[in-house]
């Protein structure tokens, strides 16, 4: 929901003490943990970001912490490691779930050609990516993982996320306006788990 009026510096929102860490975005960017809150609320930074950078820079920041405690949540881009990765979140008692997979991206040569101003909107909407050729392996689809399939633009190739299906157990993305959000992911090392072969590249 986009709010009218200043745009603020920071957001406060309330977290529950028993899911710490907590990630939170940075008024300049990126992301940062937030080990704990006594209060049960903790501040956001608003920043001038694309959401998709946002949702990237949490995903990397989740891997990395969980491969640095050894939360278990962080396994090879493989039909096993999605299947370990979702059975990471059901052990947390998370049992509706989907997968977040990389879009397709086809040969620039046989993607058909489009008014230039409808395709600057659309790189400024997603933000511009390198064009990389990628399709899926055969063992990702919907029948073999067990889960339903969400592509996402802005995961990088063999990389897969699992979340649950329901994503106020994650967390929130607030749109102060059409340029300014501000994010709180308030249960991280227990509502993301990541198939992926280069988790910190």
């Amino acid at each position: 929901m986009e709010k009218s009026g200043a745009i603020p510096f920071e957001l406060q929102g309330a977290v529950h003490p028993e899911t710490s860490p907590y990630l939170v975005t940075k008024s300049k960017g990126g992301v940062l943990w937030v080990e704990e809150s006594s209060s049960g609320n903790i501040r956001a930074g608003v920043c001038s970001v694309n959401p998709a950078d946002i949702f990237m820079q949490i995903v990397e920041a989740v891997a990395e912490r969980g491969l640095q405690l050894e939360w278990g949540n962080v396994h090879p881009y493989s039909l096993a490691g999605i299947k370990a990765a979702a059975d990471y979140l059901n052990s947390y008692g998370v049992t509706d779930m989907e997968v977040l997979i990389p879009r397709i991206r086809l040969p620039e040569k046989i993607i058909p050609k489009t008014d230039e101003k409808l395709h600057q909107a659309v790189e400024v909407a997603l933000g511009k990516q390198e064009e990389v050729v990628y399709d899926r392996p055969e063992w990702l689809n919907p029948k073999d993982v067990g889960l339903p399939l969400r592509p996402s633009s802005w995961l990088p190739n063999e990389c897969a996320v699992v979340v649950p299906a329901e994503r106020d157990f994650v967390g929130e993305l607030t749109h102060i306006s059409s340029k300014y959000v501000a994010a709180i992911v308030h249960n991280p090392s227990r509502t993301i788990a990541i198939a992926w072969n280069k988790p910190c590249g």
